[in-house]
């Protein structure tokens, strides 16, 4: 874990959109096809979930 989280404080400084990615990838466990897919329609902020 301490890999994937210095990896993320590295990407933050240079590429925040790829960060929030990999975040994503890494907090839901799902496939890079399938983050990319996403639409905001698929995004429940208040209820945190995708």
């Amino acid at each position: 874990m301490q890999d994937a989280i210095r990896f993320l404080d590295r990407y933050r400084a240079t590429d925040p959109a790829f960060a929030d990615l990999i975040e994503i990838l890494i907090g839901t466990g799902i496939r890079k096809g399938e983050a990319l897919t996403l639409h905001w329609t698929d995004v429940h902020l208040p209820d945190r979930v995708l």
